[in-house]
């Protein structure tokens, strides 16, 4: 009983120590990694091998995903760029845009219009004709350039504060471009006009393309675009000068109104101002010499009998003209003499003197009454209206009333006008006759 309850002890003791140690083991196992614990121990190595290799995907499965990853990664990178390529690019902002151009894949004269990147034969233009309208001093610039029928060129419709269809001009002279709103020529200077030509469907400049403006040969080049560029000079304004003018203007009539309104020889060269104030009328002034050389008021002045007056008149040269130094100036066909000439030929000054006309008088008619014995004698008289001539109303004599004086024929004696009355012998005309007078004030 003693040794089997020994044994039994030590077979105790022997478990024990079996636990503690598998214990230690198991701890072992926990901390340290991927070491296979005490309980995967007890499984077969070969279940061990194989449920990795189930449950791990192939290397050759890896490979092909991450191969497909990355192709579709890369097409997915790639795709906006070669639509980016497709697409044209936005025009430079400094470069005019070319509007009247056809689009292309669009369509010109019926014809559609390639590609730019497609090749296609074209016919050479070797020279261009362009016509347009030669500066004039005063003028505006022309950007309407016209071409023959059958020109196979045409001038895009771009426009900007210097352009218009494609053409803009240059003052050489103060080496600027012209503003298109408010460009005018001036005397003394030179111009430049540039002009932009696009070529028609099927056809292209080259190098070697000629143009004429006008008749005359004109500068070419080639832009990057295809288009032909012009430049033509045109010969440096020049004012012509005026060697002679002529005018018209009423006469001075007494009793009537100075004339302002001047007459011109067809095609004249020259014309008066609208300049008016309280001296002048259409750039014109009267004087009256009689009077101290006295101006005349434009809206009240009369010409008066037997006054002399002088009249001034300035004239103003058109646009690209002036007066010369030498020019001659008549008046009514009259010899006018040269007063005045401004330092830029523009404005000339002449002047004419006159004298009143006085019209001959063919007839006067006038009534009176007719003498009474005993009645006193009539000192008014009546005129026919728009007679040229009239009574006086204020006393010229002692014996003189309103122009009229009476006469006693038989005693030679005038009437007294506040006393005597009309003796009445009257009625024996044989003995004793009796006239009247009257005295005549002529306009």
């Amino acid at each position: 009983m003693k040794a089997k309850r020994l044994l039994a002890g030590l077979v105790a003791v022997a478990m024990t120590m079996g636990m503690m140690s598998s214990l230690v083991l198991a701890d072992e196992s926990e901390n340290a990694p991927e070491e296979t614990s005490a309980v995967e121990t007890t499984e077969p190595k070969e279940k061990e091998a194989k449920e990795p290799e189930e449950n791990k995907p192939s290397e050759s499965s890896k490979e092909a995903d991450s191969s497909e990853s990355e192709d579709k990664k890369s097409a997915e990178t790639t795709a906006p760029t070669e639509s980016k390529k497709e697409e044209p690019s936005e025009p430079d902002e400094t470069e005019p845009a070319t509007t009247a151009a056809p689009a292309v894949g669009g369509k010109e004269d019926g014809h559609a219009v390639p590609p730019k990147n497609e090749q296609v034969p074209s016919t050479e233009i070797t020279s261009v004709k362009i016509t347009l309208d030669a500066p004039v001093i005063g003028a505006k610039p022309d950007y309407t350039a016209e071409f023959p029928t059958e020109a196979n060129y045409y001038s895009e419709s771009f426009s900007n504060e210097y352009y218009q269809n494609y053409i803009c001009w240059l003052d050489v002279s103060a080496n600027s471009h012209m503003y298109k709103a408010s460009a005018v020529f001036e005397a003394d200077h030179e111009y430049q006009v540039i002009l932009f030509l696009t070529a028609k469907n099927g056809f292209s400049f080259t190098a070697g393309t000629t143009a004429k403006v006008n008749g005359d040969n004109a500068k070419t080049s080639i832009d990057e675009d295809g288009r032909l560029r012009v430049t033509y000079n045109f010969p440096k304004l020049q004012l012509k000068k005026i060697t002679s003018v002529e005018v018209r203007i009423d006469v001075p009539v007494a009793g009537s109104k100075p004339d302002y309104d001047l007459d011109f020889p067809s095609g004249a060269l020259y014309y008066s101002e609208n300049n008016n104030n309280q001296i002048y009328r259409n750039d014109i002034r009267w004087q009256d010499k009689t009077d101290n050389n006295k101006i005349l008021d434009p809206d009240s002045a009369v010409f008066e009998t037997g006054h002399e007056y002088d009249v001034y008149i300035y004239l103003t040269a058109k646009a690209g003209y002036k007066f010369s130094e030498n020019t001659k100036c008549t008046l009514n066909g009259n010899e006018a003499t040269l007063n005045f000439l401004n330092g830029n030929g523009d404005t000339l000054g002449i002047v004419y003197t006159f004298k009143t006309v006085l019209t001959e008088i063919s007839s006067v008619s006038v009534t009176l009454n007719a003498p009474v014995a005993g009645a006193k004698p009539e000192y008014t008289a009546v005129l026919p209206s728009g007679a040229n001539c009239y009574v006086e109303t204020q006393a010229t004599g002692t014996y003189v009333r309103n122009g009229i004086k009476w006469r006693d024929m038989s005693t030679s004696t005038d009437l007294d006008p506040d006393s005597d009355e009309l003796d009445t012998c009257m009625k024996f005309l044989s003995t004793c006759q009796q006239r009247t007078i009257i005295l005549f004030q002529i306009i």
